[in-house]
């Protein structure tokens, strides 16, 4: 009979008029002469002082009643913290052999009956079937190995209460022992070609003696045992087996637009009109996703991934949506290449943008741009008759492969196949509608027509963004310079050498010898961009520019139809000696007769004295005004000009005239037209050196007499 308490107990009830501490309570006890006894502890402990319940207050003693009656089977409860990991049925078998504890204790507070008599009272009615029946639930389930309750089971419980609750619960079976061929099914069943269980069980009987290979059954049973990653490991690639594993979920709370675009390839599902021939391929789609708004910013439609087609959908999405901060792709070499990462020339250089690649096999951690295939592209491909994804009927598929060959084969063309700019219409129309569509992974908004919660769009994620101050960093689309891909080469006397191609600019002299970058047009190679290597323009250099023909065009078309007519002569007199010798004919031979060609000595002289006339520079006209300095022509010509002129008047020389001489010689294109025309390039260099030291001259004594004075 719990009638009998320790101060520290008493402390830790804290009942009415008994909220003191363990001193306290052994103080007013002896103060109040309450009944008392010492209890010998167990081994060496000292003696434990015990006081009855009959010697507390009025109020301590109707409390401890009135808890005692308040305390209900139902109400008991068991910390998850210390049943975190038993199974439901051990959960419940503790749960119902604490529930009769609690009973047995509830009697001995209210009845005044020591435990033995609480036991057998307990034990009696619930095997007679009498008690209550809820009673009677809870002692079944407590005595899960037995029909009847036992007095012996509920002692047995009462010892192991006092280790803890858990110890209330019933042991766990002992798992089997892993049986001696479990490795060797694991390792025949975990192959990549997944055998089924009985070729396995099969395999396994051929190797092992007789008694030590498995059954079916046992190879079943022991297959149940294992878990779902064990289960496929070696049946499924490890990017496959991730889908079964646990996955972090990124938030994008922190970001804004533009802050992260991920890059994709994805070969069509549905077959187009090539556009050069005609007949029917599967057309290589890029598409580039925000992050944050989950906007198709940039799309780009190529013959074949590539480069060039990743260039196009960021300039797409540059010039529409503005320049992202985070480049995020996987390690493909569409996206991983020097056009892209060289640190002078490379593409993201030029805006700032940092590149970052997935892990290999994580495809999983671009599950946003992946996502966008199934519901965009392959969502629309299969409204198109020329569909043929994997889940596509393959007698429909069929027909339409049949139908679109013949008619290319017999028309040039398919009526059920997309032309090349309809095909662009239509990409732009479905990226549009996707774009529209409310997107699962964007917050929620109240629709204006229907009145419901839904979710955003991107372009509403979008516009809701600019709303708020987002300001994107948008590149000019006449800007196209920007987005031209660029190499590093070597200036060699005004000569550009690229992709086995010469361009040239007389603008280029000055950086003989040094390095420039160098743009080109995929689609026009006539034509290159010549930058400095921190992307300051120089130029535009033209290819084979400093090519010029021996002779003009006109002439070459002139000798190219005298050539003919000689040719048709030449076959002409065959065919009459193939004649002739069929006849029998015989053609004297008759010796070629010189012809004299004189011309007079008057007439010689006269065309020498043109020539002589046409190779020096015209002398200038009239002054223009009253410096006397005369009007030149334009181009090299009037600088021949300029040059004879201030040669012949000497006192006109300065320092700025002579510089611009200079500059003539130091040209190698001015060069070469003064070789051509025949002019005295050394009597120039002399004159200069000579007025140079004469200025010079001149200057010193300008400085002297200036410090004198």
């Amino acid at each position: 009979m719990k009638v009998w308490y320790t101060a520290s107990e008493l402390e830790e009830l804290a009942l009415p008029t008994l909220k003191l501490k363990r001193r306290g309570i052994s103080y007013q006890a002896q103060r109040d002469g309450w009944k008392s006894r010492t209890v010998k502890a167990k081994g060496a402990g000292r003696p434990k002082v015990e006081y009855h319940v009959d010697s507390l207050p009025a109020a301590a003693q109707s409390a401890l009643t009135v808890a005692a009656a308040n305390v209900t089977p139902t109400e008991i409860a068991v910390p998850d913290s210390d049943t975190r990991r038993l199974k439901k049925s051990q959960r419940d078998v503790l749960e119902a052999r604490l529930v009769l504890l609690q009973y047995v204790n509830q009697q001995v507070l209210l009845a005044r009956v020591t435990v033995n008599a609480a036991i057998d009272e307990l034990v009696e009615t619930v095997n007679a079937g009498v008690a209550d029946a809820e009673l009677l639930h809870f002692a079944r389930v407590a005595n899960a190995r037995g029909e009847k309750l036992s007095r012996r089971s509920l002692f047995r419980w009462r010892k192991q209460a006092e280790a803890g609750q858990v110890a209330l619960a019933p042991k766990p079976m002992p798992e089997a022992d892993v049986p001696e061929w479990a490795d060797a099914l694991i390792q025949l069943w975990g192959t990549p070609s997944q055998p089924s269980l009985s070729q396995c069980v099969e395999a396994l009987q051929a190797e092992l003696p007789a008694g030590k290979a498995p059954s079916y059954d046992q190879a079943r049973r022991f297959k149940a045992r294992l878990d779902a990653i064990s289960l496929n490991k070696g049946r499924m690639g490890p990017r496959e087996l991730k889908s079964m594993k646990a996955y972090v979920k990124r938030s994008v709370d922190d970001l804004w637009p533009t802050a992260i675009y991920s890059s994709d390839g994805h070969t069509a599902d549905f077959e187009v009109a090539h556009p050069k021939h005609g007949r029917p391929f599967r057309p290589e789609i890029t598409s580039i996703i925000d992050i944050y708004t989950r906007r198709l910013v940039g799309w780009s439609a190529g013959l074949a991934e590539a480069t060039w087609g990743t260039l196009d959908a960021m300039r797409h999405a540059f010039t529409t949506a503005g320049v992202c901060t985070i480049w995020y792709v996987d390690r493909g070499k569409g996206f991983n290449n020097d056009r892209f990462d060289n640190q002078v020339t490379g593409f993201l250089s030029r805006f700032g943008i940092t590149k970052t690649n997935s892990l290999p096999y994580n495809s999983q951690a671009r599950g946003v741009i992946e996502r966008v295939h199934q519901s965009l592209w392959i969502r629309e491909g299969r409204t198109l008759p020329t569909y043929v994804g994997r889940d596509m009927d393959r007698e429909a598929a069929h027909r339409a492969h049949k139908l679109t060959r013949r008619e290319v084969a017999e028309k040039g063309g398919s009526s059920i196949l997309m032309t090349w700019s309809d095909f662009l219409a239509w990409a732009q129309a479905a990226v549009d509608s996707y774009n529209a569509r409310p997107h699962s992974a964007l917050g929620k908004i109240r629709d204006a027509i229907t009145g419901r919660n839904r979710h955003m769009s991107p372009d509403e994620a979008w516009s809701k963004a600019l709303q708020t101050g987002f300001e994107a960093d948008v590149v000019d689309a006449g800007d196209h310079d920007l987005f031209r891909p660029y190499e590093r080469r070597k200036v060699s006397r005004a000569l550009i050498s690229l992709f086995g191609h010469e361009y040239f600019a007389a603008e280029l002299e000055p950086w003989h010898g040094e390095e420039v970058l160098v743009g080109y047009d995929i689609h026009d190679g006539a034509t290159v961009y010549v930058r400095t290597l921190d992307h300051q323009f120089i130029c535009t250099a033209e290819r084979d520019a400093h090519a010029r023909p021996y002779m003009p065009a006109s002439m070459l078309e002139r000798a190219a139809d005298l050539r003919a007519k000689g040719r048709l002569n030449r076959l002409g007199r065959q065919i009459e000696e193939v004649q002739a010798e069929r006849d029998g004919m015989l053609l004297d031979y008759q010796p070629a007769t010189p012809v004299q060609i004189a011309m007079p000595a008057e007439q010689i002289e006269a065309a020498r004295a043109k020539l002589a006339q046409l190779e020096q520079p015209r002398q200038p006209v009239a002054p223009a005004n009253s410096n006397g300095v005369p009007n030149f022509q334009d181009g090299m010509a009037g600088n021949l000009e300029f040059i004879t002129w201030l040669m012949a008047n000497p006192h006109e020389v300065n320092e700025q005239r002579l510089q611009l001489v200079r500059s003539d010689l130091r040209r190698r294109t001015a060069r070469m037209y003064m070789e051509a025309v025949r002019f005295d390039i050394e009597a120039v260099e002399r004159f200069v050196a000579e007025h140079t030291n004469t200025l010079g001259k001149q200057e010193e004594v300008t400085r002297y007499a200036a410090s004198v004075l």
